[in-house]
């Protein structure tokens, strides 16, 4: 099984500039990676592989039950620079959105 079968493209797709008339504007993207029920360290590496794939500015919103990746993915995004921008915890799992550097 490859990270990708959790890889979900778009989650929210950038608004279409493909109207009449219309020039193509570079918009963000947002992206799901489901690893529930991945034991530690897999949310983390699954992560890393999906945001290699990403644009900067991109989005990915990574859905994982193990605790410890609470810890490891915002400290794992800050080192190389992406930012955290949602941290949501509900019926024993986590959504951490990430911005891509």
């Amino acid at each position: 099984m490859s990270p990708f079968d959790h890889f979900v493209k778009p989650l929210i797709g950038a608004a279409d500039a493909r109207s009449a008339g219309a020039v193509a504007v570079a918009t963000p993207t947002r992206y799901r990676l489901d690893v529930l029920g991945h034991p530690c360290p897999f949310p983390l590496v699954e992560a890393a592989v999906a945001l290699e794939q990403l644009e900067a500015g991109d989005e990915l919103a990574i859905a994982f039950d193990c605790p410890e990746a609470t810890r490891s993915l915002p400290a794992w995004a800050h080192t190389q620079g992406h930012e955290v921008t949602a941290l949501d915890h509900r019926d024993g799992s986590w959504t951490i959105t990430l911005r891509k550097a």
